[in-house]
């Protein structure tokens, strides 16, 4: 996978402030692997605290603790690449709780 920022906080930041972080940020990234980020968000943090802008042409991983991510796609996506669906699943040879995927 290529790298991931995990986008849940905004640190007292402005959203227009974590907005133009997370360009920098995308923008290092791409200039220094030649790959897009994989962004990894929920909805209402996206729209609320990061300036609910374009995806920066990164392939979102959403995090969504819901039986579907259906009308929780941020704006500036289509669909998701991948979903977290919980973070409370089980694993064989993991003892206590572990986030559960999927994979579109």
């Amino acid at each position: 996978l290529q790298l991931v920022l995990d986008l849940e906080t905004a640190d007292g930041k402005t959203p227009a402030q974590v907005r133009a972080w997370t360009v920098a940020f995308i923008n290092r990234v791409q200039a220094r692997t030649g790959r897009p980020g994989i962004i990894y968000t929920g909805f209402y943090f996206w729209r609320d605290q990061a300036g609910n802008g374009s995806n920066l042409n990164c392939p979102l991983w959403l995090a969504a603790y819901r039986s579907s991510p259906a009308g929780l796609i941020p704006a500036g996506w289509s669909t998701w690449s991948f979903w977290q669906y919980t973070q409370t699943g089980s694993c064989p040879g993991v003892s206590g709780n572990v986030d559960r995927d999927a994979w579109n």
